[in-house]
C-alpha cells in the first residue's frame, strides 16, 4: 500500500466505505443484467460503423504513434496519429457523427450507463493494480508511479493543473479511444475474429502505457472498452467509461493533493 492509499484511507475512510458499498451494487446489478443478457445471447444494443482499415493505414498510424511516443507529446500519444485516424476515416467515405455512433444513444443514456459500467469495474481493477505493487515491493523490484500522477503531484500552478487535468479528462478519453477502438479494434476486427480482436486490443492499449504495474487492470480495461464498443456500437459510449475511469482517478488524486 503506497503513501497515497494510506493517506486517503486514514483521512476519508466513510467516502471509501460508501464508494465501496456503492461499487458492490453497481456489481450486484451488473451481474443481473449480465445474467439476462446472457439468456438472450448477448444481442448486440447497437453496431458500430465497419471500416477496412488496410495494413497500410495501420503501419502509418503506427509511425506516427510511436513518433509521438517517442517524443513524449501527450503523454505518449501523437495528435498527429489522432488526426490521422480522421482523415482516414473521412477517406472511407464516411462521416463522423456515424463513426462515433453520436445518434445511437441520447446523452443522459450514455452518461448513466457509462457510469454504471466505470463504477462497476473501477474497484476491482485497482485491487489488481494494488496486487501487482503488493508482488513488485515483494520481488524488490521498481515500483513507479504513473508519469501523469507524479506530473500532477507535483504541479504547483493552477495553470498546470488544469493542463493535466484536461489531459487527463478530455484529451485521454477522445484520443485513445479514437486510437485504440475507433482505429486498431476497428482494424483487428476486420482481419480477425472478434474475441481475437477485443484480447489484441486490450493487450496493446495496455503495453503502449509503458506502465508494468498497471498493465493486468489496464489490459482488462482496454477489453472492456472494447466489449462496449462492439456491443453498443458507439464510440461515444466507450469515451464516457473512459473519462468516468480517469475521472474516478483525478478525484482520488485531488483528495491526496488537497486533502
Amino acid at each position: 500500500m503506497d503513501e497515497l492509499t494510506q493517506r486517503l484511507i486514514v483521512h476519508y475512510k466513510p467516502l471509501i466505505v460508501g464508494f465501496i458499498l456503492l461499487t458492490f451494487l453497481a456489481d450486484f446489478l451488473m451481474g443481473l443484467f449480465l445474467f439476462r443478457w446472457k439468456k438472450s445471447g448477448f444481442t448486440p444494443f447497437g453496431e458500430f460503423l465497419s471500416i477496412p482499415f488496410s495494413w497500410w493505414e495501420l503501419l502509418a498510424v503506427s509511425l506516427f504513434l510511436f513518433s509521438g511516443i517517442l517524443l513524449g507529446v501527450a503523454a505518449g500519444l501523437s495528435i498527429f496519429s489522432i488526426l490521422l485516424v480522421v482523415l482516414l476515416v473521412r477517406f472511407h467515405g464516411y462521416n463522423l457523427s456515424d463513426y462515433l455512433g453520436v445518434s445511437l444513444y441520447d446523452p443522459l443514456k450514455i452518461a448513466v450507463v457509462s457510469f454504471w459500467i466505470c463504477l462497476s469495474a473501477y474497484l476491482p481493477l485497482q485491487m489488481l493494480a494494488g496486487l501487482s505493487e503488493t508482488i513488485g515491493r515483494a520481488l524488490h523490484l521498481p515500483v513507479p508511479r504513473q508519469p501523469a500522477v507524479d506530473l500532477f503531484l507535483h504541479a504547483s500552478k493552477p495553470i498546470d493543473i488544469v493542463i493535466i487535468l484536461s489531459l487527463i479528462l478530455i484529451a485521454a478519453p477522445i484520443g485513445e479511444e479514437l486510437l485504440f477502438r475507433g482505429f486498431l479494434y476497428q482494424f483487428l476486427r476486420y482481419h480477425f475474429t472478434k474475441r481475437k480482436a477485443i484480447v489484441i486490443s486490450g493487450l496493446i492499449f495496455a503495453l503502449l502505457h509503458l506502465h508494468w504495474i498497471t498493465f493486468l487492470p489496464l489490459f482488462f480495461f482496454g477489453m472492456i472498452l472494447a466489449v462496449v464498443y462492439e456491443f453498443s456500437g458507439s464510440l461515444v459510449l466507450s469515451m464516457a467509461v473512459h473519462f468516468w475511469f480517469n475521472g474516478f482517478t483525478a478525484c482520488l488524486l485531488l483528495l491526496a493533493k488537497y486533502g
